[in-house]
C-alpha cells in the first residue's frame, strides 16, 4: 500500500519532508494559498523558501486536495518513500538520498544519535496504543522527536475550537509539525526583532512574576506560524539551566508566589535588569527553544493567561510582520484569527 506525498509517519519521513521542501516561485504553486493563509497576506514576497519554515499545519483528516498521509496504515522504515510512482512534484522537490551523510552527522553527535534511535521506536501519530504494542513500538508521544541530523520535531494536534465555540461549519482539525534546529545550527534573534512564535496556554503564566512563555521560530527555521512578537531588549542563554543559574533568586523555591515552580521569578529578575524577553536556545521541555516575555503585563495578571497575550504585548502578522494581529480567545493556541478556517478549504 502506497503512502501520500506528504507524510510524517516516522522520524525518517519528517526528515525527508524537510529536506525536500521546495522554493515557491509563483502563485501557481500548490503551497501558495497555504502561505497566504498562514500570514493573512495575499501578496507576500516571492520567492519563498519552505526550507526555512519551522511550522507546518496539515489537515488531520483526509482532504480531497492535500496528499497528506492521515492513516499510517503500516509501519514505515526510516526514510521510506512516498506513494509508489506518485507525482509529488507539485509539493516536494525530491533530493538524491545521502545515507552516508546522515550517518556521519549522527556519529558526530552521539547524544543526538541515542535520542534519534529512541525516536525510531515510537509509533506513528494516528496509531492507537494497542496498534503500537502489537508492532513492538512505543505509543505515540507528540514531543521531542530527534531526527538523524540532530533537529528536533514535535507533532501536535491543533484543535479546531475550544469549549464548543466552533461555529458552523466547524473548522478543520489540523496536525502541526514544529521543528527546531540542532544545537550546532540554531541561532538567536537580535534585540528589537520581530520573531515568529507558537504558544499554548500553561498554568500560572502571566502572574506572580512568571512571564509569558512561547516556542520561538529561530533561524534557520524562522518561518511558519504567521504570528510575530517583538523581542525588545533580549537576554540570550544557551539553555534553560544557564538561564536558571543566572536569574533564579536564592529564595525562589520557598517563595509563596511560585506555587512550587522553581523558575517562576526568573522573568521578574530579567525585568528588573531592563530586559523585555529571554531566549533559551535549548528549553526546559522537549528540547525546543523557549522565549519568555518579561514585560510587566506578563508578570502581574490576576488570572492565568489563556492562549492570547495581554493587550500590551503587541502581536503582528503578514509576511513582513506588517499586518495587525487580533488573537481570538476561543482557540487554544496563539493565533491571528481562526487560522484553521482559512487553511486547506475543500473548494
Amino acid at each position: 500500500m502506497g503512502h501520500a506525498c506528504l507524510s510524517w509517519c516516522s522520524v525518517g519521513e519528517i526528515l525527508r519532508f524537510g529536506e525536500e521542501l521546495p522554493l515557491v516561485t509563483s502563485n501557481s504553486s500548490a503551497w501558495y494559498p497555504y502561505i497566504s493563509a498562514v500570514y493573512e497576506d495575499p501578496a507576500f514576497s516571492l520567492p519563498a523558501s519552505l526550507g526555512t519554515f519551522g511550522v507546518f499545519m496539515l489537515p488531520a483528516t483526509p482532504h480531497p486536495r492535500v496528499p497528506f498521509e492521515t492513516a499510517c496504515a503500516s509501519a514505515l522504515a526510516e526514510g521510506s518513500a512516498a506513494a509508489g510512482g506518485a507525482d509529488c512534484s507539485a509539493w516536494l522537490n525530491p533530493q538524491p538520498a545521502a545515507p552516508s551523510e546522515a550517518k556521519a552527522a549522527t556519529a558526530r553527535a552521539r547524544k543526538a544519535a541515542k535520542l534519534h534511535n529512541r525516536s525510531l521506536q515510537i509509533a506513528p501519530w494516528p496509531w492507537t496504543p494497542e496498534q503500537a504494542h502489537a508492532a513492538n513500538l512505543t505509543p505515540f508521544s507528540p514531543y521531542g522527536h530527534v531526527l538523524a541530523n540532530g533537529d528536533v520535531a514535535s507533532l501536535l494536534d491543533l484543535p479546531a475550537c475550544q469549549h464548543g465555540a466552533c461555529g458552523k461549519p466547524p473548522p478543520r482539525r489540523l496536525k502541526l509539525l514544529y521543528r527546531s534546529a540542532s544545537a550546532a545550527r540554531i541561532a538567536p534573534v537580535a534585540n528589537h526583532s520581530w520573531v515568529e512564535v507558537l504558544r499554548f496556554p500553561s498554568s500560572n503564566e502571566g502572574r506572580d512574576g512568571y512571564g509569558c512563555w512561547f516556542w520561538p521560530l529561530l533561524p534557520p527555521y524562522a518561518r511558519g506560524s504567521g504570528v510575530f512578537l517583538n523581542t525588545g531588549r533580549t537576554l540570550v542563554f544557551s539553555d534553560f539551566n544557564e538561564a536558571r543559574r543566572q536569574l533564579k533568586p536564592p529564595n525562589a523555591s520557598s517563595d509563596p508566589r511560585c506555587h512550587g515552580l522553581g523558575d517562576c521569578l526568573e522573568a521578574l529578575v530579567a525585568n528588573g535588569r531592563g530586559y523585555d524577553t529571554i531566549q533559551m536556545l535549548h528549553g526546559k521541555f522537549h528540547r525546543h527553544p523557549e522565549l519568555v516575555v518579561t514585560r510587566s503585563a506578563c508578570l502581574t495578571q490576576i488570572a492565568e493567561l489563556g492562549a492570547c497575550t495581554p493587550a500590551s504585548v503587541r502581536l503582528r502578522s503578514g509576511w513582513a510582520a506588517n499586518r495587525s494581529c487580533r488573537c481570538t480567545d476561543g482557540l487554544p493556541y496563539l493565533n491571528c484569527g481562526s487560522t484553521s478556517r482559512r487553511l486547506w478549504p475543500t473548494q
